[in-house]
């Protein structure tokens, strides 16, 4: 049995620092969407999964899948790094394998970082000679004393991770998994986050994320085992959801957890257009002063693949997001029909304060008269984003750099690629889905033949009539 689209028994949580939200979307006769949350507080010595079982046992019928949003746990651990935040903070030190023909940079892995952020994931780097160069020849590092001196770097800083990053020039995957599998020979017990990984396409942001994903993965691995075992005790699987509103399986999430930050409104909007039971709408989000545009078409987020934080000082980085529009003043009383292409509007917000309401007020008597067909939700934030996490399509998009002999081999590497993610989609299904491909392609990055391509393959699980 399935309700909008989604299985039957799954529920929304979205996790935050001091509460947990528990939610549910119904469907009555008549089509309505009528939305139930249960919020818990969490205490600051208290498991979080005790917390979520205790919340599962008390829902009627008993869940059957959880799907869990923790950005604004991990958007609260990296913040607490501004200035005048909290500490000790959970986020680890990062050792760097930077892997280049030159050791001549433009930039060290470091530079740029805000700087208590900076100083906390800092575990110092190593440069390695390799990688490929703009005419597909491939330098496949040799002299592996730099990667035991990375090991012995690591043990000194203290770091919780190593990461092995490609810069100065096109690297494909293989020259990084084969340093990752001379570290792990080396040092069983470390881990491991590899650049490419992350998705990006320009060198510096995919490797701040690569960094600022290993210096997550203790904390984040510990909270995904404390929710699994929670989950578990209430008979139900764990997905997690990602800041594109893609549903993600809980490996895939542990392995870069940068996919989770800054998921707030994007999951927002998800949430409203869930609502509403629209699967193809923009959705305005009233954020304090000002409204964030954001489109959801066919319950697929528009996305891009590149942020940029105001909460990390503007540290740019790779991670895929939701797209959002900020409008303000006139823009906002200028929203109208022809600037939304036909589609339905949905309004919706972040309630801050007391101002921001009226605002939100405002916007909504403004935009009444020219967008008469508009859905106004009105829901907690926390629960929005909750019913955004339940409602969302597992999906898995793969950007990749790779070195090819010609046109059979990356033939080749494109179908390795959607083979992956279509089992990364399937892995966080929480039943039948029928799998679409929404991109897979490929571009030559010089005049040969052979040589380096990027490639990229996106794939969405959508939910069939069937279980």
């Amino acid at each position: 049995m399935r309700e909008n689209g989604t299985v039957s028994g799954t529920v929304g949580v979205t996790i935050s620092p001091r509460t947990m939200t528990v939610a549910t979307l119904c469907t009555t006769e008549d089509g309505t969407c009528v939305p139930s949350s249960v919020v818990r507080a969490v205490g600051p010595d208290e498991p979080v999964g005790a917390g979520l079982a205790a919340a599962l046992d008390e829902m009627q019928p008993a869940p059957s899948r959880v799907v869990a949003d923790i950005g604004p746990v991990l958007d609260h651990w990296v913040t607490q790094l501004s200035p005048g935040g909290a500490s000790p903070s959970p986020i680890g030190k990062v050792t760097v394998v930077r892997v280049s023909p030159t050791p001549v940079t433009v930039a060290t892995p470091f530079d740029g970082w805000p700087e208590r952020l900076g100083h906390q994931v800092d575990g110092g780097w190593v440069h390695l000679a390799g990688g490929v160069d703009l005419h597909g020849g491939r330098v496949i590092p040799e002299d592996t004393s730099a990667i035991d001196d990375a090991i012995r770097l690591a043990e000194r800083r203290g770091s919780a991770a190593i990461c092995v990053s490609g810069m100065g020039a096109l690297l494909d995957s293989e020259v990084e998994h084969r340093v990752a599998e001379h570290l792990l020979r080396a040092a069983p017990g470390c881990r491991v986050v590899l650049a490419h990984e992350t998705g990006g396409r320009r060198f510096l942001e995919r490797e701040r994320s690569a960094i600022l994903a290993a210096s997550l993965l203790p904390a984040t691995s510990a909270l995904l085992d404390d929710l699994e075992t929670g989950a578990a005790r209430a008979g139900c699987s764990l997905s997690l959801v990602g800041a594109d509103g893609a549903r993600l399986g809980v490996e895939d999430a542990r392995a870069l957890p940068t996919r989770l930050l800054g998921s707030t409104n994007g999951l927002v909007a998800q949430g409203a257009a869930a609502v509403a039971g629209v699967p193809t709408a923009v959705i305005v989000v009233w954020v304090g002063d000002h409204a964030r545009l954001l489109t959801i078409e066919q319950g697929v987020l528009r996305a891009r693949t590149m942020r940029r934080s105001a909460r990390l000082g503007d540290l740019r980085f790779s991670q895929r997001h939701a797209v959002e529009s900020i409008l303000k003043g006139p823009a906002v009383a200028a929203l109208t029909r022809d600037l939304v292409d036909d589609r339905p509007v949905v309004l919706t917000q972040v309630p801050t304060d007391d101002d921001a309401a009226d605002g939100f007020q405002a916007l909504t008597s403004t935009l009444a008269a020219q967008l008469p067909h508009a859905h106004m939700v009105r829901q907690e934030a926390a629960t929005l984003a909750a019913l955004g996490a339940r409602a969302s399509l597992p999906q898995s998009e793969i950007v990749r750099y790779a070195v090819v002999s010609g046109r059979d081999e990356v033939e080749q590497v494109r179908h390795f690629l959607l083979q992956i993610a279509q089992g990364r989609v399937l892995a966080a299904a929480d039943g039948p889905v029928e799998l679409r491909t929404i991109a897979d392609h490929y571009s030559p990055l010089s005049f040969l033949t052979a040589g380096p391509v990027l490639l990229r393959a996106h794939v969405v699980g959508f939910p069939t009539d069937a279980g």
